[in-house]
């Protein structure tokens, strides 16, 4: 039975005219080439984010207050004084990692650009 859909879905298939497949192809190559420059922008993203959180911590010089125990609490209370001295004390850190992650996002948006990727 899955013998005979399969010889039917191919056969609907090859009576598609030629212009429509074409064209479809090309609008489907132009998504994939979005998507790769997309996805190549989120891949550096997430392979800076460790390095700039380090360069963060030491810029605002941080230094937690560990507690022993394993509380949610206490890494939420962690990550609430780490923001509050990075946006209240030491705002110039931030733009500095900020305008980084710019920089090295500019070529993806070139491309992007190129692309024509967010005219439709």
């Amino acid at each position: 039975m899955h013998l005979i859909k399969v010889t039917l879905l191919l056969s609907l298939l090859a009576l598609c005219h030629k212009s429509q497949v074409q064209a479809f192809s090309k609008d489907f190559d132009k998504y994939l080439q979005c998507f790769e420059v997309i996805n190549d922008g989120v891949s550096l993203l997430i392979e800076n984010t460790i390095p700039a959180l380090k360069i963060l911590v030491l810029c605002i010089d941080y230094q937690p207050q560990l507690e022993k125990g394993n509380s949610f609490l206490k890494y939420i209370r962690i990550v609430h004084q780490f923001a509050k001295k990075a946006i209240y004390h030491k705002p110039d850190c931030l733009i500095q990692m900020f305008s980084a992650a710019v920089t090295l996002l500019k070529p993806q948006e070139r491309k992007l650009d190129s692309l024509n990727c967010f005219e439709d």
